[in-house]
């Protein structure tokens, strides 16, 4: 059985290293046919720059229409956020102002019940306090 685990440990390694080596390969080619077009799109503005200064390309307009809508987007989710927060805040200080309100309201009411109910045990109990 141990030489059994060994062999598909084996099996499983090399499989493993040839995976590891190409993506490493595959990641090269990419980087250096990154690399190379790139230079070719280099090369080619410059010709498109001396061949039209003030005039932009099409692939420019379009990143700068990108650009442009990114940024209205932006701050139109902005704008939502901050109306979102601001309500937000709101409904909590409305709910903490009721709740307040609710709680004075209770007081003012059933306090005078309160203290006749324990007829004044609360009274005499803070004397006999003061008199020791």
């Amino acid at each position: 059985m141990s030489e059994q685990a060994k062999k598909s440990l084996l099996h499983f390694m090399k499989k493993q290293i040839s995976e590891k080596s190409s993506k490493i390969n595959a990641e090269h080619k990419l980087a250096a046919s990154h690399h190379k077009s790139h230079d070719e799109k280099h090369d080619e503005s410059k010709d498109e720059g001396e061949m039209t200064e003030g005039e932009m390309t099409e692939e420019e307009e379009l990143e700068e229409a990108k650009k442009e809508s990114m940024n209205k987007a932006a701050e139109i989710n902005q704008a939502e956020m901050i109306k979102k927060l601001a309500l937000e805040t709101f409904v909590k200080y409305a709910i903490l102002v009721a709740v307040c309100v609710i709680f004075a309201i209770g007081l003012i009411q059933f306090g005078p019940a309160v203290a006749k109910f324990f007829n004044g045990i609360i009274f005499k109990a803070f004397m006999a306090a003061l008199d020791n």
